[in-house]
């Protein structure tokens, strides 16, 4: 009979299999917590948190929140002011156009857009894909947005249509040529 000290290797590993799944449904907040002697507390795994979860999952312990800002590079920050604060619904953060080095910060939600202006570097279309980049903005409400965007008079580069892969979304161009593609959150069947 084993004393009370002693565990089984097959008991030990169990634990550190028990310790480990439970790390793995803490979120990064709740690890720092524990660590100080807080309190546990389970999370909801949704999808907003499975991000951290494949990183927990691939054995990287280190994978901290993360958030998006994408910096752009237009010629003409006044039309880029108008387009997104107009069209899109952003809030202008912060207004430097005055200053030596003119830059924006726009925000809608979670989405954070830098604009430091830039003098003309190259044609527009060299900004649309395939050989530039596409920027995808996520809505919960697919329909109104596209219904204020007409209603703002800007042109669209393709309507709102369903993809074959699940998703509805409508596209279209900045002032500076960023190609823009608004689509729904959720896949539909």
């Amino acid at each position: 009979m084993k004393s009370r000290g002693q565990h089984s290797t097959q008991n030990v590993e169990h634990c550190a299999t028990a310790r480990h799944m439970a790390l793995r449904s803490m979120t990064y907040q709740d690890r720092n917590r524990q660590s100080r002697g807080g309190t546990f507390r389970p999370v909801d795994r949704s999808l907003a948190d499975a991000p951290r979860a494949s990183g927990m999952a691939r054995g990287q312990p280190w994978v901290v929140p993360m958030t998006v800002r994408f910096e752009i590079f237009p010629t003409d920050l006044d039309a880029t002011a108008d387009f997104y604060t107009r069209v899109l619904g952003f809030s202008l953060v912060s207004d430097q156009r005055g200053a030596k080095d003119p830059y924006l910060a726009l925000k809608r939600d979670d989405v954070h857009i830098g604009a430091a202006a830039r003098p003309d570097q190259g044609h527009r279309d060299q900004r649309r894909p395939p050989t530039g980049v596409e920027l995808v903005l996520e809505v919960n409400d697919l329909d109104t947005e596209h219904r204020h965007v007409l209603a703002s008079g800007w042109p669209l580069a393709a309507d709102l249509q369903q993809r074959p892969w699940g998703q509805r979304d409508f596209r279209l161009l900045d002032p500076s040529g960023y190609y823009l593609r608004v689509t729904s959150r959720k896949v539909q069947a």
